[in-house]
Protein backbone atom coordinates (compact mmCIF):
# COMPACT_ATOMS: atom_id res chain seq x y z
CA UNK A 1 0.00 0.00 0.00
CA UNK A 2 1.34 3.49 -0.81
CA UNK A 3 2.42 5.53 2.20
CA UNK A 4 -0.43 8.04 2.56
CA UNK A 5 1.75 10.31 4.72
CA UNK A 6 3.82 11.10 1.61
CA UNK A 7 0.87 11.82 -0.66
CA UNK A 8 -1.78 14.50 -0.37
CA UNK A 9 -4.43 12.28 1.19
CA UNK A 10 -4.75 11.22 4.82
CA UNK A 11 -6.44 7.88 5.45
CA UNK A 12 -7.84 7.22 8.91
CA UNK A 13 -10.06 4.71 10.64
CA UNK A 14 -12.13 5.36 13.73
CA UNK A 15 -14.33 2.44 14.62
CA UNK A 16 -16.44 1.64 11.58
CA UNK A 17 -15.70 4.96 9.82
CA UNK A 18 -13.10 5.10 7.06
CA UNK A 19 -12.04 8.68 6.27
CA UNK A 20 -10.13 10.03 3.29
CA UNK A 21 -9.00 13.64 3.74
CA UNK A 22 -7.76 15.27 0.55
CA UNK A 23 -4.96 17.75 1.25
CA UNK A 24 -4.02 19.07 -2.18
CA UNK A 25 -5.64 22.52 -1.90
CA UNK A 26 -2.99 24.18 -4.06
CA UNK A 27 -4.33 22.11 -6.98
CA UNK A 28 -8.02 22.38 -6.12
CA UNK A 29 -7.83 19.00 -4.35
CA UNK A 30 -7.62 17.21 -7.66
CA UNK A 31 -6.76 13.59 -7.07
CA UNK A 32 -3.34 12.77 -8.52
CA UNK A 33 -1.88 9.32 -9.18
CA UNK A 34 -0.34 8.70 -5.72
CA UNK A 35 -3.54 9.87 -3.99
CA UNK A 36 -5.67 7.61 -6.20
CA UNK A 37 -3.37 4.65 -5.57
CA UNK A 38 -3.47 5.15 -1.78
CA UNK A 39 -7.28 5.37 -1.72
CA UNK A 40 -7.71 2.44 -4.12
CA UNK A 41 -5.36 0.30 -2.06
CA UNK A 42 -7.34 1.03 1.10
CA UNK A 43 -10.66 0.27 -0.62
CA UNK A 44 -9.26 -3.01 -1.94
CA UNK A 45 -8.14 -3.92 1.58
CA UNK A 46 -11.62 -3.05 2.80
CA UNK A 47 -13.16 -5.32 0.13
CA UNK A 48 -11.21 -8.31 1.47
CA UNK A 49 -11.62 -7.50 5.17
CA UNK A 50 -14.79 -5.40 5.55
CA UNK A 51 -14.82 -3.29 8.69
CA UNK A 52 -16.12 0.13 7.63
CA UNK A 53 -19.80 1.02 7.57
CA UNK A 54 -19.17 4.64 6.56
CA UNK A 55 -16.81 6.18 4.00
CA UNK A 56 -16.20 9.85 4.76
CA UNK A 57 -14.46 11.97 2.13
CA UNK A 58 -13.26 15.36 3.31
CA UNK A 59 -10.97 18.02 1.89
CA UNK A 60 -8.69 20.67 3.29
CA UNK A 61 -9.23 23.96 1.50
CA UNK A 62 -7.85 27.44 1.73
CA UNK A 63 -10.36 29.76 3.29
CA UNK A 64 -10.35 31.85 0.10
CA UNK A 65 -12.28 28.97 -1.51
CA UNK A 66 -14.94 29.41 1.17
CA UNK A 67 -15.10 33.11 0.39
CA UNK A 68 -15.77 32.27 -3.26
CA UNK A 69 -18.54 29.89 -2.20
CA UNK A 70 -19.99 32.51 0.10
CA UNK A 71 -20.09 34.97 -2.77
CA UNK A 72 -22.11 32.36 -4.67
CA UNK A 73 -24.67 32.64 -1.87
CA UNK A 74 -24.47 29.33 -0.01
CA UNK A 75 -25.44 29.87 3.66
CA UNK A 76 -23.08 27.20 5.03
CA UNK A 77 -20.12 28.74 3.23
CA UNK A 78 -21.10 32.22 4.41
CA UNK A 79 -21.09 31.03 8.02
CA UNK A 80 -17.69 29.43 7.50
CA UNK A 81 -16.40 32.65 5.96
CA UNK A 82 -17.35 34.50 9.10
CA UNK A 83 -15.30 32.16 11.28
CA UNK A 84 -11.95 31.94 9.42
CA UNK A 85 -9.34 34.38 8.25
CA UNK A 86 -8.34 34.61 4.60
CA UNK A 87 -4.86 33.21 5.25
CA UNK A 88 -5.83 30.00 7.06
CA UNK A 89 -6.47 26.47 5.87
CA UNK A 90 -9.70 24.82 6.97
CA UNK A 91 -11.29 21.42 6.73
CA UNK A 92 -14.49 21.27 4.71
CA UNK A 93 -16.89 18.40 5.02
CA UNK A 94 -20.20 17.80 3.30
CA UNK A 95 -22.84 15.50 4.72
CA UNK A 96 -25.46 14.14 2.34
Amino acid sequence: MPDSSKVAVRIERAGDVLTFTLDNAERGNEINGPMFDAMLSELQREAFHPEARVLRIRARVKSSALVASAQAGTPRAYAAKQSVSSSSSVLCETHL
